[in-house]
């Protein structure tokens, strides 16, 4: 299992994961999505995979990401089927299921999801995102130098979304030592972070608080 992801559905906290359950003659070895529900102090796990698909024996199961949008439909992100990661909506394994450029998921104060995705191929490369919920928006860079992509630990692992608006993500902010860390938001807000020269940092991950500070 790689970085699971938590949500808050109706009130209660779902556990999504990706992984190998069992072994080969197992219906989870598959390497698809599942989750797991906390109520009344116990973690019940889902009887079905919570997706359509997953990984060849398990073994090259990503990280997982997971948001709540306004209606309260969860929308899970996971890379599932090298290399185009997917995109879930809802509880049900028949539900929506659809490949993404995005790494990471989050919905924002208003309960409008985004996806964070890095690209390294030209003419895009960076760090961008994209609304897909409600409706699909159009596909943004972040603040960056183009070559933010390449940099060793740039692969957002965390996202952060406000309540006071907007969601962010850490990442590199120099090349081709990792000395410095940018913070961007889908609102077109940024800051940057010094690191301690002459070390190289390796990943940065984002949270925000319930009064809408954000920690780094």
């Amino acid at each position: 299992m790689k970085t699971p992801g938590v949500v808050i559905i109706d009130g209660t906290l779902h556990v999504m994961f990706a992984g190998e359950r069992g072994g080969m003659a197992s219906p989870g070895y598959g390497g698809q999505a599942w989750y797991a529900v906390l109520d009344g102090g116990r973690w019940t796990t889902s009887a079905a995979p919570l997706t359509q698909y997953g990984q060849m024996g398990g073994y090259n199961h990503g990280w997982l990401s997971a948001a709540v949008d306004a209606n309260g439909t969860p929308w899970t992100l996971w890379l599932g089927a090298f290399p185009d990661p997917l995109l879930h909506t809802g509880l049900e394994t028949s539900g929506t299921e659809t490949t993404s450029e995005g790494h990471a998921i989050a919905a924002d104060s208003t309960g409008k999801v985004h996806v964070i995705s890095v690209r390294s191929q030209p003419p895009r490369v960076g760090m961008y995102h994209r609304r897909v919920a409600p409706e699909p928006g159009t596909l943004t860079r972040l603040p960056g130098p183009n070559l933010v992509a390449m940099q060793t630990g740039t692969n957002p692992k965390s996202i952060a979304a406000r309540t006071t608006g907007g969601v962010y993500v850490a990442y590199c902010d120099t090349w081709s030592e990792c000395t410095r860390i940018r913070v961007g938001g889908t609102d077109g807000r940024s800051l940057t972070i010094r690191g301690h020269s002459p070390t190289s940092m390796q990943c940065a991950g984002t949270g925000a608080g319930p009064s809408g500070r954000l920690w780094v």
